[in-house]
């Protein structure tokens, strides 16, 4: 008698998600256009929900900016503020989001003063984003901007 064989999956059968695989809220890019010393610069910053499931209770990112950098203009969500606690800003998405859906941030900034130099890069800037599905754990990137 012959060794039995595993059955094999169907071909409809899903494919279960590898351990390593990103789940929850995720920041995928963040990017700063360069700063002219008179001038504006949009950051950017795209977040997904991998999943499993959709966030349903809302979630916000809190962005902090480099030194003698300072928010201008119209932002994107408008449900950005100003942190009453410090110089962060705030920005809340209580619609939440649906798994494999992406939300973004365009947030417009200066120089404050302006007496930024060219060709010099300002450090220090983070966003970070806070899962509710998932107290106690968040996505952070730093990022600088440059000086043109």
């Amino acid at each position: 008698m012959g060794e039995e064989t595993p059955a094999l999956p169907s071909p409809t059968s899903p494919t279960p998600p590898a351990a390593d695989a990103p789940t929850g809220l995720q920041l995928v890019d963040v990017s700063v256009d360069q700063l002219r010393r008179h001038g504006t610069a949009t950051l950017h910053a795209l977040i997904v929900n991998y999943g499993p499931a959709a966030v349903d209770a809302g979630f916000t990112a809190t962005v902090h900016l480099p030194a003698r950098t300072a928010f201008y203009g119209p932002l994107l969500p408008p449900g950005c503020h100003q942190d009453p606690a410090g110089p962060d800003l705030v920005c809340a998405f209580p619609e939440g989001l649906a798994p494999q859906r992406t939300a973004t941030l365009e947030l417009p900034l200066r120089p404050a003063p302006a007496d930024v130099r060219h060709g010099e890069r300002l450090t220090g800037g983070l966003i970070t984003v806070l899962d509710p599905e998932h107290p106690g754990v968040s996505d952070s990137r730093t990022f600088e901007i440059e000086v043109a």
